[in-house]
């Protein structure tokens, strides 16, 4: 089984794939890289980065949850919202890795084992937000901050290539029934923002399912937020890891992009 694999998005960015349901992103520039995200801390990132980049790099979490923040612990610095550092402390921990992986609602990976899980990352985080620029020589990475899926959720924007990364920030199902997401009233707002950086990328990107949207998805999302404010949407009951909550929309709908998973409780602020 292949823990990691390369897929070339352009000449400077490039997605590192896993078998458990998530990516990464790792951001070439003349002087240095970035990577985007961590994954779930099975086998070891560090490894496999030395054998497809030469160039010294950064590490960058978008959140804190464990399929992202998992194996920062092979990193040496590591820069973190501080508004999810407490939720990482949490929800990285390997016990709750583990019991994400092999009891959680996706197929385990043929091979995976206990042993593989590399410990949780005990040094402290550096601090970021979007006010944050990193110059990596002929090529910039700049960060919206997009409070909801999480507190401190960010999303990667690497101006060359007019890319953002809007997920879990976003996406076919955004999950903001948590403990640690925010209220819909907020969400859409966190959205209105994001939506005024918009002439700023022309793709977007994922780190779940195809790792591809359309731009569309945010409109249509601010839109659904909209029609769960106003209890005009369809408020289908649905669960994710044990969070119950309801579906702003059916789980088909043709014509508008993005889904919103969100608890009946904390629909407005």
């Amino acid at each position: 089984m292949e823990l990691f694999q390369k897929t070339d998005i352009t000449k400077n960015v490039f997605r590192i794939d896993t078998p458990y349901g998530v990516a990464m992103y790792f951001v070439q520039g003349k002087d240095r890289g970035v990577l985007i995200d961590t994954g779930m801390g099975v086998g070891s990132l560090r490894t496999f980065l030395k054998s497809v980049t030469s160039l010294p790099y950064d590490v960058y979490l978008t959140h804190g949850h464990c399929d992202h923040a998992g194996g920062a612990s092979e990193f040496d610095e590591v820069y973190l919202n501080p508004k999810d550092w407490e939720l990482e402390k949490q929800h990285a921990a390997i016990e709750h890795r583990i019991d994400d992986v092999f009891r959680g609602p996706f197929p385990v990976p043929e091979g995976t084992e206990e042993s593989m899980f590399i410990p949780q990352r005990k040094t402290e985080y550096l601090p970021y937000d979007e006010n944050d620029v990193l110059d990596l020589g002929d090529y910039q990475v700049r960060f919206i901050a997009v409070p909801g899926h999480t507190k401190g959720c960010m999303v990667p924007v690497f101006v060359e290539d007019r890319m953002a990364v809007i997920g879990d920030a976003l996406g076919e199902m955004t999950l903001l029934q948590f403990p640690e997401s925010t209220s819909i009233e907020e969400y859409r707002k966190s959205l209105e923002h994001l939506q005024e950086e918009e002439t700023e990328f022309d793709q977007v990107l994922r780190f779940h399912g195809t790792c591809e949207s359309d731009k569309q998805i945010i409109e249509d999302s601010i839109e659904l937020c909209e029609e769960i404010l106003e209890g005009k949407d369809a408020e289908i009951p649905a669960e994710v890891h044990d969070y119950p909550g309801r579906l702003g929309r059916p789980e088909k709908h043709p014509g508008k992009e993005g889904n919103i998973l969100y608890n009946p409780e904390s629909i407005k602020n």
